[in-house]
């Protein structure tokens, strides 16, 4: 049991590293079992199809996520400080681990199996971000009409845009943390309840 769950595992990273340089589409299954050290017949065993192992592929890029997210988004913490950990977290994910970074994007390049991503993206939002925002709203911390999904998504540009831009320095540990204050300060300014609008008790 525990040689056959290695192997799925080693697919699935053969997959995230071939990803990482070429675009799905481009990728052979011969290749995967190859990069992993395993029959092609294996593949089609664990994942049945290339199409069914995409899906997989898509849900173990989001299992490596929760690993980096596991246990900082906690349901208690205020808004404010979960949007500035969701950008510290994933702007760590993104530096720390080039070949998962890359092959998100070839992932993107595909916009036809956007779908397919969209599916696991909302399990894994329901999952980690979901409670957050639910909280907030009950105890009126921000506005109900706030689209969470909507919210992060703009923080993931901005993400994108940091790590793209020439001049900035994901190095230098105190001006992405001011840089990241200052977003987070921008974007909750959108959130919260103005002076007054809060429901009466």
């Amino acid at each position: 049991m525990t040689k056959s769950r290695g192997n799925r595992e080693k697919l699935l990273d053969a997959g995230v590293d071939l990803l990482s340089k070429k675009r799905f589409t481009d990728i052979k299954m011969e290749e995967v079992a190859a990069r992993a050290g395993v029959t092609k017949p294996m593949v089609y065993y664990y994942f049945g199809s290339k199409a069914g192992f995409f899906t997989a592929l898509v849900e173990h890029m989001f299992d490596l996520a929760r690993e980096f997210f596991r246990d900082v988004m906690p349901e208690s913490i205020p808004v404010r400080e979960a949007l500035g950990r969701f950008m510290l977290t994933r702007l760590r994910l993104q530096s720390e681990n080039k070949a998962y970074t890359e092959a998100w994007e070839n992932l993107l390049q595909e916009s036809w199996r956007l779908a397919d991503m969209e599916i696991t993206g909302r399990e894994f939002f329901r999952e980690v971000f979901q409670p957050v925002f639910d909280r907030a709203v009950r105890e009126q911390e921000i506005r109900p009409d706030i689209k969470p999904e909507l919210v992060l998504g703009v923080l993931g540009s901005v993400i994108e845009g940091v790590l793209e831009a020439p001049h900035v320095d994901t190095r230098n540990v105190r001006k992405m943390e001011q840089l990241i204050a200052d977003v987070t300060d921008m974007v909750f300014n959108g959130l919260k309840f103005e002076k007054g609008d809060k429901a009466n008790d």
